[in-house]
């Protein structure tokens, strides 16, 4: 599926060997579509044909940058200058910041350009797709509404892309909830397998999916649920691999006791280490467990993680993305925190032999 990819500081470049769908890569802020490359104006008046290909019904532009060492002043002027000869009447938009934010390429008819930095030429983009902020927010459409603490759906198919599976493919959640991460998966085109031993959890899951499919009447996907305890599974049915949240804490209204803080992180970790033994039989061997535990926040210095290390003897080991890759897990999630608890990304493989 990728043939290349090159890391510019925090902008990946890939290159695909065929044409992909932009909702398979979500967990991006912002992708955009490569048009080329160019060191000075002149090559960038050379991509004028493929520039004004890609704009249909623009009145304004923009262009971003992502490293504030470029003067993109000539960038944006020359861009401005090719457009113009084609459509007279467009403006460009100027930002205070080294990139348009994503609520103005939303509301506006805007082609905002992408400039990075690579080596010794430039890179140009233009926006395909940015992060829309009501994905951010937990759905009330569905029959049972997850609480406000749940993970949104966006941050659900994030997780869920992590495990780079091919569609057709048979992923479980086995702390499943209101099936936030089953659904996700499920438009994602794969099998599924929601365990709870919430017997209403259960009964909520599978009312929200059937919503789900009602909506959208071509997911033809299996998905089958069961009651029962994630720390002791007894399952013959091999899956390919799992996504879960195993505990939410309560929310924390004020700043927390260093104590209680302590205690509740480690009678977490007491159900994290059970569900990572009970699991690491159910996964094929090369399958991957993306888990996401919580982090205590004593104050802007201090945080109390849960810190997760496979045993000796287990069947799992901690998974890290390529060297090529500037950041490993575990991964501090921003966005989906309150003041008090944060989340953070664990990931795991299957040994193979």
């Amino acid at each position: 599926m990728i043939e290349k990819i090159d890391v510019y500081d925090n902008v990946l470049y890939v290159k695909f060997k065929k044409d992909v769908e932009i909702n398979t890569l979500e967990g991006f802020h912002k992708i955009a579509i490569s048009i080329g490359e160019f060191s000075n104006e002149e090559e960038l008046l050379s991509l004028s044909l493929k520039i004004q290909s890609k704009l249909k019904e623009v009145n304004r532009i923009s262009v971003s940058t992502y490293d504030n060492t470029i003067d993109h002043s000539w960038i944006a002027s020359t861009l401005l200058k090719i457009i113009r000869s084609s459509e007279p009447t467009v403006k460009i938009i100027n930002s205070s910041k080294s990139e348009l934010q994503s609520k103005d390429v939303l509301l506006r008819t805007v082609a905002d350009f992408v400039v990075v930095h690579a080596k010794n030429m430039y890179k140009l983009g233009i926006t395909a797709y940015v992060t829309d902020l009501q994905s951010l927010y937990i759905s009330t459409e569905r029959p049972v509404p997850s609480s406000t603490l749940s993970m949104s759906p966006k941050l659900a198919r994030t997780l869920v892309n992590i495990l780079n599976l091919d569609k057709g493919k048979l992923i479980m959640d086995p702390f499943c909830g209101s099936g936030t991460i089953l659904m996700e998966a499920l438009l994602a085109g794969l099998n599924c397998i929601g365990v709870d031993k919430d017997e209403r959890a259960i009964k909520d899951t599978k009312l929200n999916i059937e919503w789900l499919k009602s909506k959208y009447k071509t997911l033809t996907n299996v998905y089958k649920l069961y009651i029962a305890d994630a720390t002791k599974l007894n399952f013959k049915e091999k899956v390919d691999g799992i996504v879960t949240e195993p505990i939410l804490l309560p929310l924390i209204r004020k700043s927390p006791n260093v104590a209680d803080a302590y205690r509740m992180i480690h009678d977490a970790k007491k159900t994290y280490i059970a569900f990572l033994a009970s699991v690491q039989h159910v996964v094929r061997p090369g399958g991957k467990i993306i888990v996401v535990a919580p982090a205590i926040k004593i104050n802007r210095k201090k945080t109390i993680t849960l810190t997760l290390h496979s045993d000796k003897q287990s069947k799992l080991k901690e998974y890290q993305p390529s060297s090529r890759f500037s950041f490993k897990y575990p991964l501090t999630i921003g966005k989906e925190s309150t003041r008090w608890i944060g989340r953070r990304i664990y990931a795991y493989e299957v040994a193979t032999s």
